[in-house]
């Protein structure tokens, strides 16, 4: 049912006060944290450099404290009756590209995320801080090392799972 035009004029020479509330953002619209933890991924993969695989198998875990407990576990074990509870997390693609249109990252052959130097120093700055994002900082200190591309694809095709 459309209002008529009397309600329209009504609603739009009316006196509007517009209040300013809090309103939590939902947390793949939190564009700089997306930012902060690539660059932190990155900057923590081997030669500053990891495909989206292992981006968004990363940026997943680091959500909550269980994520981050189960994705160690994941990487950790040789074999493991872990199963990987992984999702492609959409911020991750929103903010590789907005980091590349910043000159922090560059994309190689589709696939491959590279720190280029603006990345670097944003990385290092992030490092010295200390307390930004000290649990995300501290799972990927640990993790990335620990996640490369092979042990990644490895995880994400389920090879490990032992059948019983």
């Amino acid at each position: 049912m459309t209002p008529s035009p009397e309600i329209i004029q009504a609603l739009l020479s009316g006196d509007f006060k517009v209040t300013r509330r809090p309103v939590p953002v939902a947390g793949d619209l939190r564009i700089n944290s997306g930012i902060a933890i690539v660059v932190m991924i990155l900057g923590r993969s081997r030669q500053k450099k990891a495909s989206y695989q292992k981006l968004h198998f990363l940026a997943h875990a680091v959500r909550t404290p269980e994520m981050r407990k189960h994705a160690l576990a994941l990487l950790q074990a040789d074999r493991s009756r872990l199963l990987p509870l992984i999702r492609v997390e959409p911020w991750v693609n929103r903010a590789v590209n907005l980091a590349s249109a910043l000159e922090l990252t560059g994309v190689h052959r589709g696939s491959v995320v590279e720190l280029l130097p603006k990345g670097v120093e944003l990385f290092e700055a992030l490092t010295r801080e200390g307390d930004t994002m000290r649990d995300e900082w501290e799972f990927i200190s640990r993790a990335a090392v620990l996640a490369s591309e092979k042990k990644v694809t490895s995880i994400m095709n389920m090879d490990y799972l032992i059948w019983a």
